[in-house]
């Protein structure tokens, strides 16, 4: 309604449930930033966002720490959310379905499609300093139809992402492990196999290489004898 920034915002909290609604920002309107902040919520009593329908946000949900000294956003179920349409405002942070900088977050059953930038951005820094992503796993989610990136994530540190549906039975496209994936792309930094090869994520496939053996036949019989079995 243009009276302010975002939608729903927590900080320095615990125990925070927000769940079951139904936000839209203004695509054309700057001033929405974020349609659910997520500030320096440590959660010890099983917090959650869940199920909720979040588009037309710069930042379509935001998980962060606000300030020095009161620490990441830290043990936080993030699931069956819709997260589409995020909107650019300018930054490589916009545009987004989830900018996430926290631990141990887990981030699951969402759909993330139709954002103009990536569907989840990690920052290197969030606006208290150095980010960080221990223990945060992203799984089981669907993500698709992002204009940059599935997945963006510019630390050095690798993100457990798998197995996801990136839009395609080929996996997201990143070079030089799976440049014939045809899913939505991820950076570097992004562990995405096995990815799921349909829509349920019933099934999956894999840009791992297969092991390799050396194999030293007898100089004698020139029969190799040694039994290889690959799976």
């Amino acid at each position: 309604n243009g009276s302010g920034a975002e939608g729903i915002s927590v900080r320095y909290a615990d125990d925070v449930q927000v769940n079951g609604n139904t936000l839209t920002g203004s695509a054309t309107d700057a001033i929405y930033e974020a349609g659910i902040t997520l500030a320096s919520v440590i959660s010890t009593n099983g917090s959650a966002v869940n199920n909720n329908i979040v588009s037309g946000f710069s930042q379509n949900i935001r998980i962060l720490r606000w300030s020095v000294g009161q620490g990441f956003t830290n043990g936080v179920n993030i699931t069956g959310n819709t997260l589409t349409n995020g909107v650019l405002t300018g930054g490589v942070s916009r545009g987004t379905g989830l900018y996430l900088a926290g631990t141990n977050l887990l981030i699951q059953n969402i759909e993330f499609s139709g954002n103009a930038n990536q569907g989840i951005f990690i920052p290197l820094a969030d606006p208290a300093g150095a980010n960080d992503i221990t223990g945060t796993l992203v799984s089981n989610n669907k993500i698709f139809s992002n204009s940059s990136f599935g997945v963006r994530n510019l630390l050095p540190s690798v993100l457990n992402a798998s197995p996801n549906w990136w839009g395609n039975v080929t996996g997201p496209l990143h070079s030089p492990e799976n440049t014939l994936g045809l899913g939505n792309a991820v950076s570097d930094n992004v562990d995405y196999s096995p990815w799921c090869t349909n829509i349920g994520c019933s099934a999956f496939g894999s840009s791992d290489p297969i092991h390799h053996f050396n194999i030293v036949p007898s100089a004698v019989s020139a029969v190799v004898n040694i039994p290889i079995t690959l799976t």
